[in-house]
């Protein structure tokens, strides 16, 4: 049986040859170098995730990378100089927890070293899907009018106000309390209060921020 090579390959034959021959000679040269390994610990995992659809606990995320590398590269290494990242996908409300799993496609290795392994390889993140609702718009008053006086009516402009947020806190949340309106003995007539300003529930956004209180 006659083995026939194609005939590019067989232009230059013997400069080809000794190019895979070095080519193989650095490649054992190299992996000869990468011959120690060494763990880091509490290495941040960066989360990237739509912020105006996800709201994500704020704790650090952190795993252990081994590297494999020359001695004298990885001793001035700092967990610090190893970057990883991880896409968090938009889930459907109700959803609480998601399971991140972890690859050396997630992790940038520094220049000179080569990911061995990564734990834990999965990750749990706390998370909840933003949601908003209209809410309407309570006056608090405090103090006293005088003897005899009384509010017989409020109106408040806008009425209500779009709230945003992480679903267990908006669904729990069924009106939006303006900052006390001062009453005493000197008001005698009707009056009107511009930009009060809203109490804002934790982990909350409102729009807008203030009404007009008449």
């Amino acid at each position: 049986m006659t083995l026939h090579l194609p005939g590019f390959f067989k232009r230059d034959l013997p400069r080809k040859l000794v190019a895979v021959f070095f080519a193989v000679l650095i490649w054992l040269a190299v992996d000869h170098q990468l011959r120690d390994f060494e763990t880091f610990d509490e290495v941040p995992v960066a989360l990237r995730y739509q912020p105006d659809k996800i709201a994500l606990d704020r704790r650090v995320v952190t795993v252990s990378i081994i590297l494999r590398g020359a001695r004298r590269r990885l001793q001035y290494l700092a967990s610090t100089d190893i970057k990883i990242t991880a896409e968090v996908p938009v889930v459907r409300e109700g959803v609480y927890f998601y399971d991140l799993h972890l690859s050396p496609d997630n992790v940038v290795a520094p220049p000179g070293t080569r990911i061995t392994s990564i734990y834990p390889e999965s990750i749990r993140v706390q998370l909840d899907r933003v949601v908003s609702r209209e809410l309407p718009v309570s006056v608090r008053e405090s103090g006293e009018l005088a003897y005899g006086f009384q509010v017989l009516g409020r109106q408040v402009v806008p009425s209500t106000i779009e709230v945003s947020g992480p679903s267990r806190i908006v669904n729990d949340v069924t009106e939006i309390v303006t900052n006390p309106i001062v009453l005493d003995d000197t008001l005698e007539h009707s009056f009107v209060v511009d930009n009060v300003k809203l109490i804002t529930p934790p982990r909350i956004e409102l729009r807008p921020q203030t009404v007009h209180v008449s």
